[in-house]
């Protein structure tokens, strides 16, 4: 069975030993090997995990990620590039093509419960109504959709209609087609 919930919460206080972290990135290496993870939840993944910018960094340069894509099991992370240079806007088509991957990998890893951040709307510029459809598009075993608390992202009308009533540690289970019922965290 498939379950899909919409979390208000902070994605690292979600981040348990049986779940997987997408960490939303670019596919940019530093001169010194480092991959470019300067912001937002890739930031704070490569100060929880000092190892990490030099482990991607690695992967990418030697071509063992797909796009950007690369789990990292001892970790409990997946990167997921959403554009290709730190310096551009988040690219919608990249983005698709990366959770198309994501999603044929679950049928070979098990993520147990798979914390997706709303990738691409922070530093990337996109908006949650270009994101939440597309993530609700594909389907996991167990995906936790984290809205970050106070977030900006989403207009106030989505919010409304998308997101009403998302307070505190209460979230909206998601089916399928994409209605929500309240469930206690």
């Amino acid at each position: 069975m498939q379950s899909t919930r919409i979390a208000h919460a902070d994605i690292w206080s979600l981040f348990k030993k049986d779940s997987f972290m997408v960490v939303p990135t670019n596919i940019s290496v530093k001169a010194n090997g480092n991959a470019v993870m300067g912001r937002g939840i890739a930031a704070q993944a490569a100060k929880n995990y000092p190892e990490l910018p030099r482990l991607y960094g690695n992967a990418i340069k030697s071509g063992k990620t797909i796009d950007g894509s690369y789990v990292f099991p001892k970790l409990g992370i997946v990167t997921l590039a959403v554009k290709k240079n730190w310096r551009q806007d988040a690219d919608i088509k990249l983005i698709e093509s990366q959770l198309e991957l994501l999603q044929r990998s679950a049928e070979k890893i098990n993520y147990g419960t798979l914390l997706m951040p709303m990738i691409g709307t922070g530093f990337g510029r996109l908006t949650f109504e270009q994101i939440l459809p597309l993530l609700l598009k594909y389907s996991f075993k167990e995906m936790v959709i984290v809205v970050p608390p106070n977030s900006v992202y989403a207009s106030e009308e989505y919010r409304e209609s998308f997101l009403p009533g998302i307070k505190g540690k209460k979230d909206r289970r998601v089916s399928m087609s994409g209605c929500f019922s309240d469930v206690e965290v």
